[in-house]
């Protein structure tokens, strides 16, 4: 058997490894999305996933080939910010196209608060018992958001600023220290154009 033929029969075990993994940090990250280390560990491991994905891809010259790796590649980044985002471990902003993206790797539930007197939608994310509120930007405009929030017993506050691109989400809460709080109250969410 030559070279090229035994390097054909290597390809769909790699392609195959590179699924494997991804389906691994994202299974772990369902499970373990309350511990914010293992979530920035995941996190690493998707970003490392994908710089080995574009090795492979690198040193192919196939196309049927280069489009399998291209394909676990694009859902690779979305994971990896998906977990940065809603994991809330890293200051990450994501895209409409990669929260969808992700959804067809993570299970997660999604749902509208919607935006009352505020200037943004706001979202949720529950992945078990764990709930991350995203501020949504569905407009062709930048903003930057402050933010006041307190936990219904009034144990907790919180506040916060932060910028929101155009047509992105971004998490800016998680009851990750406070698993039997799932939604704060509210006092103030100011949004400027920049």
């Amino acid at each position: 058997m030559k070279f090229p033929q035994i390097f054909m029969l290597l390809v769909p075990w790699l392609n195959g490894h590179f699924e494997a993994r991804l389906a691994f940090i994202c299974e772990n990250f369902e499970r373990d999305v309350m511990k914010k280390e293992i979530c920035e560990q995941l996190q690493r491991e998707a970003v490392n996933l994908v710089e080995e994905i574009n090795e492979e891809t690198n040193k192919e010259a196939d196309e049927q080939i280069i489009e399998a790796y291209r394909k676990v590649k694009q859902e690779a980044e979305a994971v990896a910010d998906f977990i940065g985002s809603i994991g809330h471990c890293s200051n990450t902003i994501l895209t409409y196209e990669k929260l969808n993206l992700a959804s067809k790797r993570i299970r997660y539930r999604i749902s509208n608060i919607g935006k009352g007197e505020f200037c943004i939608e706001m979202i949720t994310i529950s992945i078990g018992s764990y709930v991350c509120i995203l501020a949504q930007n569905n407009s062709p405009n930048n903003y930057s958001i402050e933010y006041q929030w307190k936990t219904s017993d009034g144990r907790a506050i919180g506040n916060g600023k932060m910028g929101l691109p155009s047509r992105s989400v971004r998490a800016f809460y998680d009851n990750r220290e406070r698993n039997n709080q799932k939604l704060p109250r509210f006092s103030l969410v100011k949004c400027q154009t920049y």
